[in-house]
């Protein structure tokens, strides 16, 4: 699936990386999600936001004008021993949103 992930640290790339193992198409961008970064999301199924991430009208109407089918949302932590099973969780997140018809949630 192609995703990308906004908010995503420095620290996490590696982890993130590590879980997906190439199965999934995923930009990570440091930049939150916003007017001047949602067309990253263009040509991708999926956008991962770190969980408390409040999305705007504008933004919601721009991201299902773009055809996004799927929003998942991920734990944010900074405590690294954690980090291999967050990001574990996001790519099994990915893996199941077909099977489990995830829409577009109405912010």
């Amino acid at each position: 699936m192609k995703a990308v992930a906004y908010g995503v640290l420095a620290f996490e790339k590696e982890y993130f990386a590590k879980a997906n193992k190439k199965k999934h198409d995923i930009t990570l961008i440091a930049n939150p999600l916003g007017i001047d970064t949602v067309h990253y999301a263009e040509g991708k199924e999926a956008i991962i936001l770190p969980e408390n991430f409040i999305s705007s009208n504008e933004l919601t109407n721009e991201l299902c004008g773009m055809g996004i089918k799927y929003i998942i949302k991920r734990q944010a932590s900074d405590n690294l021993a954690a980090l291999t099973g967050i990001a574990e969780k996001m790519i099994e997140d990915l893996d199941t949103a077909n099977e489990d018809n995830r829409l577009l949630p109405a912010f």
